[in-house]
């Protein structure tokens, strides 16, 4: 029988090779589809197995370096120290992620929050209705009294009462901006003093430079802080009478601004209109990779369409 089909395929070499050629192919096709199988199952099992190490070993469930452990009862944190805090009914253990970080916020079994050091102590106790993350050095919290304030790391309050305010101070801990009891905002410094005062808004202050804007009695307001060629903490560069919005100062270097109407321009850093406020919509991009003003390019949108490209010096490209 087999001497048969050697003979038989030695005269048909050409079915043969169609047979083997179909063979390979579906071979390959069923390798194919195990290999998709097992592969679509992976995200299935390993799911299944942390569930199966939540639901079974909850207490001793843990994180990486052994730091918080994680029961029923809520979060234990195990201090570089030695010191085991809590167990809180939430720990905001990403607060203590880098090494700089330390203090972190939790909420106690009365539901409100405080601050916990990274030594295991607490820094405040559980009472505050709102509490911000800490960040150079302060935050912002608030009471049932309904006004917030500003502590700093050691827990002390160094702020009096607002009606509301940025969430730490900014400009690397400097300056904070802060809501009055008649609705306008201002700017303290860390000694709470007002330096700015009776605007209807003020946009975030910069990390590093020291350029801001605000809306005062209905203009739009170009300011600095902490001026070099001035004794004082804060100067006002430019007072629009045309615009009625601005934006935050992108990379100290320029902000948009809007009529009343809506049109939009753009003014440099040094409060002069670069971008006539005449266009639909303006866009901004770099040319290079220094992100200076030289490379600075801005598209503007007119009414009919039309877009136009206009570098930050005042060259219209396109």
């Amino acid at each position: 029988m087999i001497e048969k089909m050697k003979n038989y395929f030695a005269k048909n070499v050409f079915l043969a090779v169609v047979l083997i050629v179909i063979f390979t192919i579906v071979a390959c096709l069923m390798w194919k589809y195990t290999l998709q199988s097992a592969t679509a199952a992976v995200p299935t099992i390993n799911y299944m197995n942390e569930l199966y190490v939540h639901e079974t070993d909850y207490v001793t469930n843990t994180s990486e370096y052994n730091q918080f452990e994680y029961t029923p009862l809520g979060t234990i944190y195990h201090a570089p120290a030695g010191v085991d805090a809590g167990p809180f009914k939430y720990l905001y253990t990403d607060e203590f992620y880098f090494p700089w970080e330390t203090v972190a916020r939790y909420i106690g079994d009365n539901g409100k929050y405080g601050y916990l050091n990274k030594d295991g102590s607490l820094l405040t106790e559980p009472i505050f209705i709102e509490a911000a993350e800490f960040e150079d050095g302060t935050a912002r919290v608030r009471e049932e009294t309904g006004k917030v304030y500003y502590i700093n790391e050691e827990g002390k309050r160094i702020t009096r009462d607002y009606q509301d305010g940025s969430l730490t101070f900014e400009m690397q801990g400097l300056y904070c901006r802060v809501q009055e009891e008649d609705g306008t905002w201002g700017i303290i410094n860390r000694e709470d003093e007002m330096i700015f005062s009776g605007a209807e808004m003020i946009e975030d202050l910069p990390m590093v430079t020291c350029l801001g804007s605000a809306i005062v009695d209905g203009k739009a307001v170009l300011f600095e802080l902490l001026p070099f060629e001035e004794d004082e903490e804060f100067k006002i560069i430019a007072c629009y009478d045309s615009f009625v919005k601005i934006s935050y100062v992108y990379s100290g270097n320029f902000a948009f601004v809007w009529t009343e109407e809506g049109s939009m321009g753009v003014v440099d850093y040094k409060g002069d209109v670069i971008v006539p406020a005449k266009y639909q919509k303006i866009e901004f991009d770099y040319i290079g990779e220094e992100y200076t003003m030289n490379e600075l390019v801005f598209l503007a949108h007119d009414y009919t369409g039309k877009v136009h490209v206009i570098k930050a010096r005042g060259e219209y490209l396109a």
